[in-house]
Parts: structure tokens; sequence; C-alpha cells
């Protein structure tokens, strides 16, 4: 049965919403189809929603009606929507009263005083309080013949997740036959209320088991602990493993959800293991015995204490977020911690929501993002905290951080458009989680079904995984000058110590380490020894070691193009395009590293001994071209230009087209000093690579 202003409420299923036309007040009465009564007693869960702030022009009332006769017999009996003054047509009640400033509101709980107002208050709802707009599930539970009731009062959030912590009390109270709802309110909140009915029948005894929610170390000393359901406070034992030793607990308003147990000896740096046993809720139903560890909590986060993994920089359906992992061995509190906006050069600061309390323990991972979105309930992220104010990952490329309340970088990294291909999807999953930030160690996402927010990516590496760091070559550049090359990029932190000298690395050869040591001179044996060297994929540091016996280091003549295969057909084709070098010495060995072919680095290629020769692949216009050598100092120490043109019988050819130079020591360049394979006919390979050429003198 239902009445009251009912043309300003729209009803689907046991669900009515304010849809007035116009600011005022709106009521309804709602009685059940069969009467509850006394020997029968009430279970009853109603969903309360206020989509506004409270003030004195704007509030909502929930009324518990009493004596189903007087109900009964008078279904135009009113509720007090708006006043504080018993008048006529209300019936007996009591009513909840939730808007008061908008920030922080309490539920006020009145029933009609001796006086005449409704000022009476029934029972005080401790810490019950709820800022602007929420939505909140009441569960009111009393036995046939109890004139008590109990009551829990839990806020619920978008995705319908419950806060660990929730109100409960028990009071005094005649057995509620029907329920009132009523709003006051301006223009702007004309559809901003409602009242759904989730359960309402006779009392229903509890035979869900409690659990254990949450059991969190506080800095100042004991250990917070939070069921999900009142407790009975006179069941259960919490037992330190280490010790045995059984700690008391000091209940908050019992019955409550919560309490605090108290340690005999705080643990500031290890976790304590814990179990609970023998535990009851209000009613009598007994939690099954739990054991964990609980960490306490770091009070300033170091670097590397909680890192970046994952982010999503672009996505039509899960937009942008940031996917951290607290990869300490203590418990990380997010209210400590804020988010680097690099495009902004701003901090943001980290609000968490879903009824979390922000505390990640030791190997968790939680979700930032500017707004919780429905898409996030299909992912079952358990952790979401809020960026507040929002940040937007620029698609071009930024730096995002993570820093102490102190202003120190906990993690941090760059990126930039080059990471990924062109997507309308763009994110960023880590390899080795603790691992360095740098390109090598990311992998690029450009479907959203390849993200994994607030749990382990099947992309990503056993948090203990370890790349031994090896030297795969060491190679002399220069005077007193080489290069390491290793199987992995150099950590950004890496800071090595090269003996004698000292290092460098350069950000396009991530994989890189330059050292120079003045004392080494050409043409000797090098002892290189550096020390502190980290991998990308390392948290320790190694030392890494190399003999050279390096030869001489090129001037101009130390080195000669002798043949250029810029067209190569036929029988020749299987070499390609090359060009080939010249060790003229008789006597010397020549360093080709450090040396460079139009721009491309020969740090690959052996020494080159005394009148060896070697082929160089290269990419060459066919037509015409130039190919310059340049020695350690970059500067030409040969080159030369050539052209199809000067192959007199070029349109015969069918074993490709090759210049050799007819007198290598000479160093002419001129067309005239180029001999031209010109056809099969003249030789069975179209050229000679890596040998000398009958034309050579």
């Amino acid at each position: 049965m239902e009445h009251g202003t009912l043309e300003q409420w729209t009803r689907v299923g046991n669900r009515w919403k304010l849809s007035a036309s116009e600011a005022g007040t709106a009521s309804l009465v709602l009685l059940p189809e069969h009467f509850i009564n006394p020997t029968t007693g009430c279970t009853f869960r109603i969903r309360w929603h206020q989509g506004f702030s409270g003030s004195n022009a704007n509030f909502t009332r929930v009324h518990w009606l009493l004596d189903s006769v007087a109900w009964a017999t008078a279904p135009a009996g009113s509720v007090p929507a708006t006043g504080w003054s018993e008048l006529d047509e209300y019936g007996p009640l009591s009513f909840m009263h939730l808007g008061e400033t908008g920030t922080n509101d309490s539920i006020l709980w009145y029933g009609l005083g001796g006086n005449g107002f409704w000022d009476s208050v029934v029972s005080p709802i401790n810490n019950a309080h709820f800022p602007d707009s929420f939505d909140i599930e009441l569960n009111w539970s009393q036995q046939a013949g109890s004139d008590s009731a109990h009551i829990t009062i839990a806020r619920i959030f978008e995705d319908e997740s419950r806060p660990i912590q929730e109100f409960g009390v028990t009071a005094e109270h005649g057995l509620p036959v029907g329920i009132g709802f009523s709003v006051q309110f301006t223009a702007s909140n004309a559809d901003a209320a409602s009242i759904e009915i989730l359960e309402y029948g006779p009392f229903v005894a509890d035979t869900l088991a409690p659990d254990l929610r949450r059991a969190r170390l506080r800095a100042g000393g004991g250990m917070q602990l939070a069921f999900s359901e009142p407790m009975n406070p006179e069941a259960g034992h919490l037992i330190v493993s280490s010790t045995l030793d059984s700690l008391p607990i000091i209940w908050f308003d019992p019955p409550a959800h919560r309490g605090m147990a108290l340690p005999a000896l705080f643990p500031h740096y290890l976790g304590l293991r814990i179990r609970l046993t023998g535990f009851k809720d209000f009613n009598g139903e007994s939690m099954a015995d739990t054991t964990l560890t609980v960490y306490p909590v770091k009070s300033v986060a170091e670097r590397g204490d909680v890192l970046i993994t994952e982010c999503m920089i672009g996505s039509p359906v899960q937009g942008e977020w940031i996917e951290i992992l607290n990869a300490s061995d203590l418990a990380i509190d997010l209210h400590d911690l804020s988010v680097w906006d690099g495009s902004t050069e701003a901090l943001k600061s980290l609000a968490p929501r879903m009824g979390w309390d922000g505390v990640l323990t030791p190997g968790q991972r939680a979700v930032l993002a500017n707004h919780w979105r429905p898409w996030m309930v299909e992912k079952e992220i358990s952790f979401f905290a809020e960026i507040q104010p929002s940040m937007t990952l620029s698609n071009t490329g930024e730096t995002v951080g993570i820093q102490s309340f102190e202003g120190n970088t906990i993690d941090e990294f760059t990126y930039n458009n080059g990471w990924w291909h062109s997507s309308e999807t763009i994110g960023l999953q880590k390899k080795h989680p603790i691992g360095c930030t740098l390109e090598q160690n990311w992998i690029a996402l450009g479907d959203e079904s390849e993200s994994s927010p607030g749990i382990i990516s099947p992309m990503e590496w056993p948090k203990d995984t370890i790349i031994q760091l090896v030297t795969e070559s060491a190679v002399a550049l220069g005077q007193g000058t080489g290069m390491f090359t290793l199987n992995q990029p150099l950590h950004p932190s890496c800071e090595a110590v090269v003996k004698g000298g000292w290092s460098w690395r350069d950000e396009h050869q991530p994989n890189a380490l330059f050292w120079r040591i003045d004392s080494l001179a050409e043409n000797s044996a090098w002892q290189i020894t550096a020390a502190g060297v980290q991998g990308c994929f390392n948290s320790t540091s190694s030392t890494i070691k190399a003999t050279l016996d390096v030869g001489i280091f090129p001037e101009n003549g130390g080195l000669i193009i002798t043949e250029i295969a810029h067209d190569p057909k036929g029988i020749s084709e299987a070499w390609g395009t090359f060009v080939e070098l010249l060790n003229p010495s008789k006597i010397q060995t020549v360093e080709l590293s450090g040396c460079t072919i139009n721009g491309i680095p020969l740090n690959a290629m052996p020494s080159l001994p005394p009148l060896g020769r070697v082929c160089i692949p290269i990419q060459l216009d066919k037509e015409h071209g130039r190919v310059e050598l340049q020695n350690h100092r970059g500067k030409i120490i040969d080159a030369a230009a050539y052209s199809r043109c000067w192959h007199p019988k070029r349109s015969q050819s069918e074993a490709g087209l090759s210049l050799v130079r007819l007198q290598p020591q000479a160093g002419r360049v001129h067309p005239v000093a180029w001999w031209a394979w010109t056809s099969s006919a003249e030789t069975a390979t179209g050229c000679s690579p890596g040998v000398a050429d009958l034309a050579e003198s």
C-alpha cells in the first residue's frame, strides 16, 4: 500500500524516484501487504539515495511507522516532511534526518518529545557521517517480541562495493509496520532523491558468517581490525603466531565492526603474523579461523617503494589511468603520496575511493584515475584512488611520477609517441616490474583487451626475475676511448666507475657504456675495468673487465676504399651492395671500430690485419652516389663518387655494376682511376669482394 504525494514520484519495481516539476516537498507512506506484528518481528533493507548536498533547503528523511492499527485505519496519515512540530495528521513514528551543512553530515534520529516537537533523540548513530551526495543501505533487524532493534548502515559506491567501515547501533524502538520517505528540495534537485525497498518481511535470523575485512598496524601503536558486520565483543581471541600471546581488543561502540588490538611490543619494521580464532558476529554466527600477516605503514616512502607498472594513455572505453605496485616490504599509505603531472608540471593528490582506506600492503596494486568509470566493475579492481585535480596523459609524451609528501621522487618515467604505433588505444605495460623505466622495459598496448588494471599482467615478468649482466663486446673507438656493449640497457641510475678514467652513456645506444682512459696508447694491450655497472633488469651492480689488443687508428691513407658494388645482378646478386676496404700497411693492424662509412658505424667489425680487406654491406644508390670513410675523430680519410655512366658497357652488363680502384695506394678518385665491370663475359663473378682484383696495380 502506498500513498502520499504520489504525483511527484516515479515507481519502478520497489524503487520510488523523486520526479517533481518544481521546488517543494514530497513524501511517501509505504505499508506492506501483510501486516508486520510483534509475533513475527521484522527484517528489512532499504537503499536511501540523496543526490545533493544537505542544507536547510535540501534534506531527506526516512520515517519508521509505528502502530499498525493507526496506520491501517488512517491511510491518509502523513509524515513530517519538513517541520519539527507535531501536527494532528501525523501518525505515530520516528524519523532519521540527513542533510545539515552538506559536508560530513550525520544521521539524526528523532522521536516525538513531550513538548510536542520532534526533538527527542532515539539513539545516536556514532560516526555515521556522509559527504554531499550519497547512496546508503540500511538494514533493520528486530526479533519477534523484542523492543530492541539492531541497525547497520553502509555507504554504497558506484560499483556497488561497500566500504570496510560500516556503522551500527542497537536501540530500543517499537516494531516498524511501514516506512515513510520525504524530501525537501530546491528546483535543481527535483529529481535527486529515491528510496528502494530491498527486503521487508518477518524477522530472518542472520546465517552469514562474518569475515575480517582489514587489519592495519597503526603508526602510533595498536592494530585496527574491521569486520564485515558487528561482532560479539565477548567472543574471539587474536593470537600472535611468534609468541602465542593473546592480545586484548578494545571495541568501538559495541556492537561494532571495528576494534583495536594492543600488541605488547609494536613491530616497527617487521610484519606481524596473527591468527584470529573463536570470533562470532552479533547474532552468534562464527567466523572461520583466519591467519594473516599485518604490515606496519611506512612513515616515509622511499625511491622504489611504489612503482608505476602500467598506464593507459588513451582509450575510447577506459580513458586514462595509472597502475601502481607496492614493491616494498611494508604497507604504504596513498594519502602520503602524490602524482607528478609532467605536462602541467604540477603535483596531484590521491583520494582513495570505493571504501578503501588507501593502505597498500606489499605486492598489492592500485589503479589511479580522474574518476571511477563503469568498466572498472568488469575488471574487478580492488583498490582505486582518484587523482585530484584531474590530469591528462599526453599522447605525444611526458613525464609521470609518484612523489612522497616530502617531495622526494618514488618512481618516475618519461615516454614519447615513438614508443608505439599509431592506434586508437595507447597503453604501456612494464615488462620487469622492478626494472628500469627506459623504453626497452615497456610493451606498447594497442587494445583495451591487453590491459590488466589492478592485477598482474600475463606479459609482466615475475618480480624476482634476474637477467645476469653480460658484456657482449668491448671495442676500442679511438685513442684511449672505447665502449662496452651489454646484453641489456644500462639502468638510468647507474654510475659506473672506470679504473684510471671515466665513463658516460648515449641515450641513443642504451646498451652501451663508453669510457676513456688517457694513459692508454694505440698499438698495445689495453686493460679496462668498470665497477658499479647496473643493468635495466638488475637490482644490483656488477664489475666488468676486458682486455683488448689494439692496433692503430687510421688517418689519411691508413684505410682505403678499393671497390664499390652499387648494382649487383645475376651471379653477383648474392653479394648485395657493398664497399670494400683495404688496410694498405704491411706491418700495422688497423682498428675499424670508431670509423664510419656514410655515417654507419663499423664498431662491430674486427681489427683489419696488414694488407687485409673487408667488405661492408651498405645501401647504395644504383645510379650514382658518394661513399665517405671517416675515422674515429670524424675526419674524412677517404671518399669517392661513383656513377652508372662510368661503365662504358653498362647496357650489356649481366653480372651487375661494380667499380674497382686501379691504384689503391695512389689515392686517385677520378673516374679514370676506377675499372668497371661491364659484363659476365669478363668475369665469372661480376665483382671481387674481399680479394685483390686483377685490374689493381
